[in-house]
């Protein structure tokens, strides 16, 4: 079995299939235990899951726009597609999310579309905490005191300078995930070229 964080728990999310296609039940599902999951069923729960996620989020993202059009707001609309977390579908032998800073994780979707906004790829750090910011400024709000988000107007409008060295992550649990007598609680510095990550509780920490 790949990763220490994998377990039964988690594959009762995640439909598995037999040779033949078909879905297993439930309560079959739930009695597959760790030992018997081989690298094989990983790598098919890797290539299934994504998919059928990416497929509904497709549609749901497709209503949205048509919505947009079809009422003629298409054109005064800022779209942000984002999430809060991304999950990390098998990779390094985890399941899930939670506690854990790789970049399966904490790399998630952040894509613009709207007034103001130029079609291209940028590679710069940026993060959750620049929405509210540049938000206000494409719509030309001021921002209030105290936001520490930055502006990314310049950036969608094409101009590639970045606006940070390094992004910081914090993550405070309501369990004790890291099995330290406490409730676990992380923080990270990410910049283009590494990352650093420290566990309360835990001498040391990570570097890459």
């Amino acid at each position: 079995m790949r990763g220490a964080y994998a377990s039964s728990r988690c594959l009762r999310r995640i439909p598995l299939r037999t040779a033949t296609g078909a879905v297993l039940p439930l309560s079959e599902v739930a009695e597959v235990s760790v030992a018997e999951v081989t690298n094989k069923v990983v790598d098919e729960l890797r290539a299934q899951h994504p998919n059928v996620a990416i497929t509904m989020i497709d549609d749901a993202v497709g209503r949205v726009l048509q919505a947009l059009e079809r009422t003629g707001q298409r054109d005064n609309t800022i779209v942000i597609f984002t999430a809060d977390h991304a999950d990390m579908f098998g990779e390094q032998g985890i399941w899930l999310k939670g506690v854990m800073h790789y970049l399966g994780c904490t790399r998630v979707p952040f894509v613009w579309n709207g007034p103001g906004v130029v079609p291209g790829v940028n590679g710069e750090l940026v993060g959750s905490i620049d929405i509210s910011s540049t938000v206000l400024d494409l719509c030309g709000t001021a921002p209030y005191a105290g936001m520490q988000g930055h502006s990314l107007r310049a950036m969608l409008g094409g101009d590639a300078a970045p606006v940070r060295k390094a992004a910081y992550i914090e993550e405070d649990m309501m369990f004790d995930l890291v099995q330290r007598g406490t409730r676990s609680r992380v923080r990270t510095i990410i910049t283009k070229d590494a990352r650093l990550t420290a566990y309360h509780g835990i001498e040391g920490g990570e570097l890459y």
